[in-house]
């Protein structure tokens, strides 16, 4: 039987380096936006925020968008989520909630209070959630 409470690839497992090197090339799909290409042109700026990514508690695909994030949303936006990463957040049956999934769910709230209602509505829904990336 598993034990599901038990840590199986602990942070000391991974190889920071060899992450933030297929992180660096991934970002490479989106260089055409000015900011990633900045971002892209100068290795340490992304190191420096792929270590706070790390530090705050994030994972694998959470580190990627953090850094997306980070790089191209405006510091009202980036300090609110460095603010909300500080908290711990349990969930209802008093686990503690993920730094991950509280990336996710801060993405989510934020799209959802500054979506243009008016834009939703002649939107094709389907066509609208299937565009969301996370």
């Amino acid at each position: 039987m598993f034990d599901l409470t038990c840590s199986y690839l602990d942070d000391d497992d991974i190889d920071h380096e060899a992450e933030k090197q297929w992180i660096f090339k991934t970002l490479h799909r989106f260089e055409k936006e000015e900011e990633i290409k900045s971002l892209l042109n100068d290795f340490s700026k992304f190191s420096s925020l792929y270590d706070e990514a790390v530090a705050a508690g994030l994972k694998k695909s959470a580190v990627n968008d953090y850094i997306i994030i980070s790089a191209s949303a405006p510091d009202e936006v980036t300090g609110a989520l460095k603010e909300y990463l500080r908290k711990t957040i349990y969930d209802a049956w008093g686990r503690i909630v993920s730094k991950s999934q509280m990336l996710r769910d801060f993405v989510s709230e934020y799209k959802w209070a500054h979506l243009d209602m008016e834009t939703f509505d002649t939107m094709n829904r389907e066509n609208f959630f299937n565009n969301i990336e996370l």
